[in-house]
């Protein structure tokens, strides 16, 4: 019996030691090292919201985007939604001139990014970030100004509340900035780069989307645009009576050097 006894205290330090150590290589991995684009983009399948709800017939979708839409605006014009999403492929190659490395510290709430990447660039110079971590969203906010510039201090400074895209770009100084030589004053930024990490991968996340509404019986205006983004899930659930909004959402994930 003391044997047996023996054998399972040996087995059950065994396992706890297997655990610590996968919890330090899940450690290592996320908050440690190099990370790069990848040559391709993931995409998701085209989804549909309306003040219904999200449109889960997939025949509906693909009806709504393959039949152009208009007039829009006061020339008239005629757009064919479908060109604006990425519909033949799971895959999209990123342009062989963008590039996104981010480098985590041993401090664990700083990095370094350096980027250009669709709209996450900081203009060809490494910057020192501040990491904002609202698991599994990790925002890397990084001063891209001539002095420093304090982190917000809510997490809520870093969202739009009503619109499809949800983390501000650009964050600026609210107190008055310093003159230069008398001419105006000195610019001073945040850039926040959302990225997103879950299940052993560092990944870009991606968002292409398109915004219809129809205020009068023959008027539709357009909105689209593709960004690095994540849809506001909030802000699909409270969709005004005759929005409509498509949605492709996408991720990069990042390899480690």
């Amino acid at each position: 019996m003391n044997r047996c006894k023996y054998l399972s205290l040996i087995l059950f330090i065994a396992l706890l030691a297997g655990i610590v150590v996968a919890c330090n290589k899940e450690d290592d991995f996320v908050l440690q090292g190099t990370y790069s684009l990848p040559a391709h983009i993931n995409v998701e399948a085209v989804r549909m919201f309306t003040v219904a709800g999200e449109v889960k017939d997939k025949t509906v979708i693909d009806n709504f985007l393959n039949t152009p839409k208009g007039p829009f605006g006061d020339g008239g014009a005629v757009y064919d939604l479908s060109t604006g999403f990425y519909l033949d492929s799971p895959t999209l190659t990123i342009d062989g001139d963008a590039y996104c490395n981010i480098t985590f510290k041993q401090s664990l709430d700083m990095a370094i990014i350096n980027a250009k990447f669709m709209d996450l660039s900081t203009f060809g110079v490494a910057y020192d970030a501040d990491i904002v971590r609202l698991d599994p969203l990790v925002i890397v906010s990084a001063n891209t100004g001539s002095l420093y510039m304090e982190k917000p201090s809510k997490t809520t400074d870093y969202f739009y509340i009503d619109q499809v895209l949800k983390i501000k770009s650009l964050l600026g100084i609210p107190s008055p900035l310093d003159p230069i030589d008398g001419f105006g004053g000195k610019s001073q930024m945040r850039s926040n780069f959302p990225f997103i990490i879950v299940n052993n991968e560092v990944s870009v996340p991606v968002l292409i989307f398109s915004r219809l509404y129809n205020d009068f019986p023959r008027y539709i205006s357009l909105e689209w645009k593709k960004s690095w983004n994540i849809a506001n899930e909030d802000y699909l659930r409270n969709l005004s009576l005759h929005d409509t909004i498509l949605i492709q959402e996408g991720k990069a994930v990042l390899r480690k050097q």
